[in-house]
């Protein structure tokens, strides 16, 4: 939740928060993929989490959920999703990635401006952030259907 609350940040980035990136209401981070300097505004619940996972001996922002490495961190984590998602019989196991392509999704059903959503996910391009919004939801598709054949039936 705490990636998807923050713009659905890379999960590596996300681990590798450290206290210093926290300045009052915003996170400021360099996304690793792209270098990209990234400033994503804090919400509550996202405060909420950031203070139940912080140590104050450590620089880590989530230091209680890091283990040793953020790339042992993130196959430690994806392990346990992936039994979670097999308990609750999901067709897809989740993954730490499963909140930052929610958010890209939930921001383009909500008629978000791809190039919007392409800044916010600290995107190089555009065409990346089309990959992540590649699947349309059946639900969108049929209502997008509805209004066309309702364009054209209406007396």
């Amino acid at each position: 939740m705490l990636s998807f609350y923050l713009r659905g940040m890379a999960p590596v980035d996300l681990i590798g928060l450290k206290k210093e990136n926290l300045k009052g209401n915003t996170i400021e981070y360099k996304r690793r993929k792209t270098e990209q300097l990234l400033i994503v505004g804090v919400h509550p619940k996202a405060r909420e989490i950031l203070k139940k996972y912080a140590r104050e001996n450590r620089d880590e922002l989530l230091s209680k959920a890091i283990q040793s490495t953020p790339k042992s961190t993130m196959q430690r984590t994806n392990v346990y999703l992936k039994q979670i998602s097999k308990k609750l019989n999901l067709s897809v196991p989740v993954t730490m990635y499963v909140a930052r392509h929610s958010w890209a999704s939930i921001a383009r059903d909500n008629r978000i401006d791809i190039p919007i959503i392409s800044q916010a996910l600290g995107h190089d391009n555009v065409e990346t952030t089309r990959i992540y919004l590649s699947s349309i939801s059946t639900d969108l598709l049929n209502k997008a259907n509805r209004k066309v054949i309702d364009s054209i039936t209406r007396t």
